[in-house]
């Protein structure tokens, strides 16, 4: 049996007056491939949008769209890849009023093989595309999944590293100095702290998909 694979798309919604979502555009890449998992990642903020390809050109991309009719006609104004070797480029993204957060892990979280490439990093640029800066885990080793997620607002930087020893661990920057500010772990013995990450307004919240050590035990998050 032949599976015809193509290359991904990413679709817009826009909620209307009786509170119903209307399909306005669909958005593709302008080289898109088979294969190249463009739609595994997408993040909206005004009139922007960033749809990542974490198997394109080897190390993966991001693609950004701008709309300036009310969200019905998109074009693509950048395609965006690693200043930096590593792999898995828009495993997570997140988008605040003026930085874009692209996390690339070195460990393809989509795929049972989670064979290790590297530590893992998360890139800034602007809503333009420009590219501001690169952080890292300052503990980090091979296999963390440092970019499994990421969270973006307010002058804070979040990044989960859910594979850190101990349980899992989430990182946080300031995005003025780029200085990583505080490292978290669980205070309830969570297991994979930091697959998945969110941040608004100086509150941080950190998943953990498995709770207590044995598998299949229940999820929690905290605050």
């Amino acid at each position: 049996l032949w599976i015809e694979r193509g290359p991904g798309s990413a679709f817009v919604f826009k909620r209307g007056h009786d509170g119903s979502f209307v399909e306005t555009a669909r958005l593709t890449a302008s080289d898109g491939t088979p294969e190249t998992l463009f739609g595994s990642h997408g993040a909206i903020y005004d009139n922007l949008a960033a749809v990542s390809a974490p198997l394109v050109d080897v190390f993966g991309a991001v693609y950004l769209f701008k709309t300036d009719d009310e969200w019905v006609t998109w074009t693509q104004v950048a395609k965006l890849v690693p200043t930096e070797p590593h792999y898995f480029f828009g495993m997570a993204l997140s988008l605040d009023a003026s930085l874009l957060a692209v996390a690339a892990s070195d460990v393809n979280v989509l795929s049972s093989d989670r064979a290790a490439l590297g530590t893992g990093a998360v890139f800034a640029y602007t809503h333009t595309g420009d590219y501001v800066a690169m952080v890292e885990a300052s503990d980090g080793s091979f296999g963390d999944e440092f970019g499994s997620d990421v969270s973006i607002d307010s002058g804070l930087l979040v990044v989960g590293a859910p594979r850190h020893s101990g349980g899992g661990q989430a990182y946080v920057y300031d995005t003025k100095t780029w200085a990583e500010v505080a490292r978290l772990n669980s205070t309830v013995e969570g297991e994979y702290f930091g697959r998945a990450i969110d941040v608004k307004d100086n509150t941080i919240v950190v998943g953990s998909n498995l709770y207590g050590l044995a598998d299949g035990a229940p999820g929690c998050a905290e605050v």
